[in-house]
Order: structure tokens, then C-alpha cells, then sequence
């Protein structure tokens, strides 16, 4: 397993926890559940097609709403602690600056695993389309949603997923200490 694999890990794992959770929330069955595959290196989670759009559309929203709530956590434990870290460092004491540095690492891979994949994008995609043609009207709102996903795919080779994993830093560290 490489480095790169290591890192990804929490955040792909969580990923799909987000798919499966969701899955059993809106009673969706699920077939089949790899949270990490080291030679992939993904996960993914098999399930039946909900009767509803917005139970699919829930579905494919799972690892934004799941990774950014988590990411956003330990990004603002992290904001909290690390002026008390950052005393303690100073009297030769590093623990609560390597627990603040673990929690702000795994934070980074959580939310770098935010934005849902192609392949979840693809599916809204063509569910969406599906229930357009059914005559589901609800299907007009979830095309844009599922463009956006694709579009924010592509963006990833220009680094979207680590300006999300910034903004969320950024939004954690900016709100004020409550």
C-alpha cells in the first residue's frame, strides 16, 4: 500500500459509509460493500435503485454531506485546540500538537473524499433521465445537481477537491469559538 493509498483511506472509507448509510435510511438494499480496496484504490457500495428519485439523489449526496460534517469536525477541533497545543509544545510537551496534526491530517483525507465520484454523478445521471421520461418532473431539479457532480469531477485534475478541503479548513478556523 503507498503512502498516497494510506492517506485516502479514512476519507474513502467514510465516503462510502455515506453511501451505506444513506441506503438503509431511505430503505434502499444494499447487495454489496467494499469500504477499501487497496488495489483499487476505492471502495464502492452495490444497492437496488430506489423507487424514489429524491431516496437516489439522498443516496449519492451521502459522502458530501457525511465527509464535509466530519471533515468540518476535526478542521474545528483542530482551529480550538491549537492554542493550547501550541503552549504545550512550547514546554516540551507534543502530544496535544501530534494529536491536533492527526486529527487535522485525517481531516484532509475525509474532505478531499467529499465531492461524490463519477460513477455516483453517472448514476443520478442516468436515473434522473430515466424518471424525466416517466414523467417525473422532480427529475428537471436533479439534472443540474448530477451536471454539477460530473463537472466537479473534471475538476479534479485541477485540484476542486482540495479547494473544497481548504474552504472547509478555512470555514472552521473563520467561525468563531462558541
Amino acid at each position: 500500500m503507498t503512502i498516497t493509498s494510506l492517506f485516502a483511506l479514512p476519507g474513502i472509507v467514510i465516503h462510502e459509509l455515506g453511501h451505506y448509510l444513506l441506503c438503509r435510511l431511505v430503505g434502499a438494499r444494499v447487495q454489496e460493500v467494499v469500504f477499501f480496496d487497496a488495489a483499487g484504490p476505492s471502495g464502492y457500495v452495490v444497492h437496488s435503485v430506489p423507487h424514489r428519485l429524491r431516496q437516489h439523489l439522498v443516496i449519492v449526496a451521502g459522502p458530501l454531506i457525511l465527509n464535509s460534517t466530519v471533515g468540518f469536525l476535526l478542521f474545528r477541533a483542530v482551529a480550538t485546540t491549537a492554542p493550547g497545543a501550541e503552549l504545550a509544545l512550547a514546554r516540551g510537551l507534543p502530544l496535544a500538537a501530534v494529536q491536533a496534526l492527526l486529527a487535522g491530517l485525517l481531516g484532509a483525507s475525509i474532505a478531499l473524499q467529499a465531492i461524490p465520484s463519477r460513477a455516483d454523478a453517472s448514476s443520478l445521471w442516468n436515473v434522473s433521465l430515466d424518471r424525466l421520461q416517466e414523467g417525473n418532473l422532480l427529475a428537471l431539479g436533479a439534472l443540474p445537481f448530477a451536471l454539477l457532480l460530473i463537472a466537479l469531477n473534471h475538476l479534479r485534475r485541477f485540484w476542486i477537491d482540495w479547494l473544497y478541503l481548504l474552504a472547509l479548513a478555512g470555514l472552521a478556523v473563520w467561525l468563531p469559538a462558541g
